[in-house]
């Protein structure tokens, strides 16, 4: 009853309800193996992931074929870093479940972590020849060919996993830098542009969408940018360096010396310090007419 009552709490969202409802369960019974591993899943949920690895181990304990608990238990142990852990609970969910296309690309993602590519994109393959819609393999084989320079190969599959996702903002985002740097300005814009209509509170997205109008000279809507990207992050020293630096391009002077004078502020051993202290120089140089 207890257990069944903590299910019910778990779906109204009445995390610390079903906590102690699973709790009461296992007071009640000590081998209940189902209320371990639910428990346990709620405290991975809220990142209490010791406790919920040492509930996820009882259950195991009590019923040792419980593959679910692995797979819950391997991305514990990946959230605290442990990775040979993690894939030693993927490697018995894939045992007991060959055709569980998850595991492997989670599997897939801790080998790549690892330095493991080769073994790393066996997995994402064997992922998706299992789910062809599977977005999150996908997504993890698109990061995997970001990292080793396979830039082409990594925006086809972050645009497999839109396709399948639409609503992805990372997909969009990693996908958008991707192009900027093959040097493809506007579909990088594009993709920015989707990211902040689907997060539109993210204000490393106006950022980044701001330097590239900066790079094709689009002052204007770079500026409006990093207004905006302040107005949500305001201690972001990127966003004062290139909205001064847009500034300054635009004629702006006296409001690109108070962004730079802010960006030294905030980041004073920054390595672009002594190149921001030389065009601050320059700038007090000029006439108050002209500022």
């Amino acid at each position: 009853a207890y257990c069944n009552r903590g299910v019910i709490f778990e779906k109204m969202k009445m995390i610390p309800e079903a906590i102690k409802s699973y709790g009461r369960a296992i007071s009640l019974n000590q081998k209940y193996s189902s209320a371990y591993y639910n428990r346990g899943s709620l405290f991975g949920a809220v990142g209490r992931i010791d406790e919920a690895i040492n509930d996820f181990n009882r259950a195991i304990s009590i019923n040792p074929e419980f593959t679910i608990c692995y797979f819950n238990r391997a991305i514990a142990y990946k959230k605290i870093g442990q990775l040979e852990k993690a894939i030693q609970d993927y490697d018995k969910v894939i045992e007991n479940d060959p055709e569980n296309a998850q595991a492997y690309s989670n599997r897939g993602v801790a080998m790549a972590e690892q330095g493991r590519f080769e073994d790393a994109i066996k997995d994402f393959d064997m992922a998706i020849e299992l789910d062809p819609d599977l977005s999150d393999a996908y997504f993890a084989r698109a990061i995997f060919f970001a990292d080793t320079s396979q830039l082409r190969r990594a925006i086809d599959d972050f645009g497999r996993c839109i396709d399948l996702t639409p609503d992805k903002t990372f997909a969009y985002y990693l996908r958008g830098k991707l192009y900027g740097q093959l040097g493809e300005t506007e579909k990088a814009i594009q993709d920015l542009s989707k990211a902040i209509v689907i997060k539109p509170d993210l204000a490393g997205l106006y950022v980044e969408r701001g330097i590239l109008f900066y790079q094709i000279n689009s002052i204007e809507r770079a500026i409006v940018d990093f207004k905006k990207s302040l107005e949500l992050f305001p201690g972001n020293p990127i966003a004062y360096f290139y909205r001064g630096k847009s500034f300054e391009k635009s004629g702006q002077f006296g409001k690109a010396i108070e962004d730079f004078e802010t960006f030294l502020e905030i980041v004073p051993e920054s390595p672009d310090a002594d190149t921001v202290k030389e065009e601050l120089r320059e700038l007090k140089l000029l006439p108050q007419t002209v500022r």
